[in-house]
Formats: C-alpha cells, structure tokens, sequence
C-alpha cells in the first residue's frame, strides 16, 4: 500500500521534533533559509543592479533575514505541531 504524502510528511515530523525545537529553528530557520536567503540577495543586489555592498548593508540585511527567518521557524514549528496534534 502506498502512503499518502500528509502520513510521509507526518512521518518526517517525528523525526524532525525529536531533535527539539531549538535545533528546527536554528538549522533549518536560520541557517538554511536566513543565512542563505540574505546571501542571495545581497549577491543579486552586487550582480544584477551593480550595487556595492557596504558592511552596513551586508549586517543590516543578515540581521532582517535572520530575524525573519527565526519567526518563520517559529511559525513552522507550531503549525507543524498542531498538524501532528490534530493526527493523534
């Protein structure tokens, strides 16, 4: 019998929550989408509009994509969370 695509993803999730949240936020909050977020886009912004990145620039857009990007965690986790609930 094949699985359905919400029990696979119900599946990855109790792995992924036996981790605990601090490490979902960090790794895949922060560091795999902030981190590579705001790297994409100064990168673009140096690339495609031949705008020089100044260290002002490059902090200011690191601390708005990570902060963003930990409420995104945040948000994830919860959702996930109730999904998970909601299935038991």
């Amino acid at each position: 019998m094949r699985k359905s695509f919400r029990h696979y993803r119900l599946e990855r999730w109790k792995k992924t929550r036996q981790k605990g949240f601090w490490h979902y936020v960090l790794i895949r909050g922060l560091l795999g989408w902030g981190v590579s977020s705001a790297a994409g886009l100064l990168l673009a912004m140096f690339f495609f509009f031949d705008t020089p990145i100044t260290n002002f620039s490059a902090l200011m857009t690191l601390f708005v994509y990570l902060l963003i990007s930990f409420l995104r965690g945040c948000i994830k986790w919860v959702m996930m969370e109730k999904q998970f609930k909601e299935t038991q």
